[in-house]
């Protein structure tokens, strides 16, 4: 996905929507449901810039909350994934790009307006000197929510308007700096804000309660580094911090008066991660690339039922990973294995494991490309699956799927006429899946997903 300056989208959310193979819906809290054939969110990778962002206790990233006002491209990865990428990549992987400065100074000004109050105004200032560069973005962005039919009719069982109570207003902020050093080194700072101080969620019809987010915030800082260690040998390296908190209340009156039972309820989550890697490029014709990931997350939460006084948990995944990749006329090869480590609280138990993965490649001078790869990937069980008061199990354990696909593109040009051919077939074997059985999270058996794009 490459937007352009005059077509964009409001947020991550609406830019994946016409992506093959991918789902996207809203979910009972107002937050985005995103699937990649078949696997669900919990199960999917979402980055900026390679780092992760944040999906600590409530599993998945709201994609409604990510505003795209500074947005080079979007990336998707659908089939094997690198062992490059770390865990959590059983459902795939979505990276998003942000820009960097191209021009000496460039200021940019917009405005989205559409029906139902939805508008959206942004900034982007980029200005880039001979060894330093830097961007800021700001946007605010809001909406009344989907708008229902002239003709609609509640049903006996509605409290009150509740299907379209679903507004909300976006703050983002952010600011990136980056450094040349001695011509081959450089090293960047990145810091986000981003504030919802209401998200209203549409209830229930069978309730008549009325559900609110207030005073949701995120804030993000990262630090990166490239050195070009010698002639053949590169390091890249990433430090950053994802932090998000939000209050959930619901009411029982339209007149937003009277708290029901057991809210509000406080939520702190924060994640915290390296990546290092060091590119080895033997010759023009091989490259290996080595390195370790590690990610801790961790959450604080409070209410008035379960969680009386503020309760605290924990997780930590450790990964190594090294990859191999050959190239010898039309065709290329890429061999990467991962060995992953995870271990929950103050346990002193790391839970171990292999992720293989091969693809072959193939393009030649009609821009032909054919791709064969195969490989496993997993998703460590989220915070809420292993410690929420009502289904958490603490003894879960990875879902693991073997991913195979194989692809064929071909572009073409017919005066006046030009596009591109994409086709795929795919085939998935997934194993230990986390449900809710009864009252709580277990792993399952096996279970199988193929298709054809």
């Amino acid at each position: 996905y490459n937007p352009t300056e005059s077509i964009l989208e409001i947020d991550a959310a609406e830019a994946l929507e016409d992506f093959s193979g991918i789902d996207l819906s809203i979910g009972g809290k107002g937050g985005s449901e995103l699937s990649i054939r078949g696997f669900n969110e919990e199960q999917i990778k979402i980055m900026i810039d390679g780092k992760p962002l944040s999906n600590s206790y409530m599993d998945a990233v709201d994609l409604t909350g990510i505003p795209l006002t500074n947005i080079k491209e979007i990336q998707v990865l659908k089939g094997p994934i690198s062992a490059l990428y770390g865990s959590n990549t059983m459902g795939g992987v979505v990276n998003i790009i942000t820009k960097s400065p191209l021009r000496n100074k460039q200021l940019t000004l917009g405005t989205q307006i559409r029906r139902n109050n939805t508008n959206k105004y942004y900034a982007n200032l980029y200005q880039k000197f001979d060894t330093f560069d830097y961007s800021i973005s700001a946007s605010r962005y809001h909406t009344d929510g989907f708008v229902l039919s002239d003709d609609f009719h509640p049903t006996t069982f509605e409290f009150g308007s509740v299907r379209d109570r679903n507004a909300s207003t976006i703050y983002d902020f952010q600011t990136k700096f980056n450094l040349e050093l001695f011509d081959f080194h450089k090293i960047g700072l990145q810091f986000g804000y981003t504030n919802q101080p209401l998200k209203e969620i549409v209830s229930d019809i069978y309730e008549p309660n009325f559900r609110e987010f207030t005073d949701w915030k995120r804030y993000q800082a990262s630090l990166s580094a490239f050195f070009q260690l010698t002639d053949f040998l590169e390091y890249n390296g990433q430090i950053y911090y994802d932090q998000y908190n939000d209050t959930y209340v619901e009411y029982k009156d339209a007149d937003f008066s009277e708290l029901d039972y057991g809210w509000p309820s406080d939520l702190e989550s924060w994640t915290f991660g390296t990546h290092n890697f060091v590119d080895w490029n033997i010759n023009k014709n091989l490259k290996l690339t080595n390195g370790l990931r590690y990610e801790k997350s961790a959450y604080n939460r409070k209410d008035n039922q379960s969680y009386i006084e503020w309760t605290s948990n924990s997780s930590q995944q450790l990964n190594y990973f090294l990859q191999a990749e050959a190239k010898q006329n039309d065709f290329s090869i890429t061999i990467s294995s991962g060995f992953s480590f995870f271990r929950i609280g103050n346990s002193n138990e790391w839970k171990a494991h292999f992720q293989p993965s091969a693809g072959i490649y193939f393009k030649n001078n009609n821009n032909l490309k054919l791709s064969l790869a195969s490989g496993i990937n997993t998703t460590y069980p989220s915070l809420r699956q292993l410690f929420s008061s009502h289904t958490g199990n603490e003894h879960l354990h990875e879902e693991k799927a073997w991913k195979n696909e194989f692809t064929i593109e071909q572009p073409f040009a017919f005066y006046p006429l030009s596009g591109n051919i994409y086709s795929s077939i795919y085939y998935n074997k997934i194993t230990d899946l986390i449900q809710r059985i009864g009252d709580i999270n277990q792993n399952l058996k096996e279970a199988e997903s193929y298709g054809f794009e």
